[in-house]
């Protein structure tokens, strides 16, 4: 298909801008139909894609007036109800994918090449593609609410948004978590430059067994899904003495 052919093809339909995501054909492989699974259809939509995602150059659209404008219709009245029946029922079926998820990976532990897994793992990472799309798509109807509701009342969006809970997230917890190692080896006098494992472990075992249990258990840090580095011991030292004290505060600020 030449160049002008793929503009006419786009040209001819109404789509709406998702996102930018560049991302390994594999992965982009699972978003393209995230409506054909067995979750869509209990969603009361049969098991063939009503609405593939179109992708182009790491860009991901949707067309007009159908199921992504759909779900979000349909959000955007149950919030005018103080209801969130369609909301509760996205996040639910993220868990119970999840949970299939932990359990694979428990299952198959140490036996990652096996070819069942990577079966089993791919359907179950196509799977999540529904409920993971749909609460992006949620999330224009909570923000569209939430403008109407500043509006009314005379309010700034943001002042609106700030009434929200603030929820710790991993990402917060961990930067906190880094940084309290980080004020640890700095009471040891231990510098990026003159770190050794040997040394911490002389001047600290306990602290020593702490950063290298913490390392290992947030290991998959740096990896998503079917590519990325993990978090090895060298790197997490390294990430330790070169956070920025101005992403510390703001944890810290959140944990008050």
């Amino acid at each position: 298909m030449g160049e002008s052919s793929l503009v006419n093809k786009f040209s001819k339909k109404k789509l709406k801008f998702m996102g930018e995501w560049n991302s390994p054909t594999i992965e982009v492989s699972l978003w393209l139909r995230w409506d054909n699974t067995k979750e869509a259809q209990s969603f009361g939509f049969d098991n063939v894609s009503k609405e593939p995602l179109q992708y182009i150059d790491g860009n991901y659209f949707y067309e007009e007036n159908k199921l992504c404008d759909e779900i979000e219709r349909k959000c955007y009245n149950e919030l005018k109800k103080g209801k969130s029946t369609i909301i509760d029922y996205f996040i639910n079926i993220s868990k119970k994918i999840t949970i299939e998820i932990e359990k694979l990976m428990i299952e198959y532990e140490g036996n990652y090449n096996d070819i069942m897994f990577i079966k089993k793992s791919f359907e179950l990472q196509r799977r999540i593609r529904f409920p993971w799309f749909a609460l992006l798509i949620i999330d224009f109807s909570v923000e569209r609410y939430l403008q109407e509701i500043s509006q009314k009342n005379g309010d700034k969006i943001e002042d609106v948004i700030k009434l929200a809970p603030d929820y710790e997230t991993f990402v917060h917890k961990d930067n906190f978590k880094i940084y309290e190692f980080k004020n640890k080896l700095e009471e040891l006098n231990l510098s990026k430059k003159d770190f050794s494992k040997d040394l911490l472990y002389k001047k600290n075992f306990r602290l020593g067994q702490e950063i290298a249990t913490y390392q290992k258990e947030t290991e998959f840090v740096g990896t998503h899904h079917f590519w990325g580095e993990p978090r090895t011991y060298d790197k997490f030292i390294t990430e330790i003495f070169d956070i920025e004290k101005r992403e510390s505060k703001k944890v810290e600020k959140r944990r008050d």
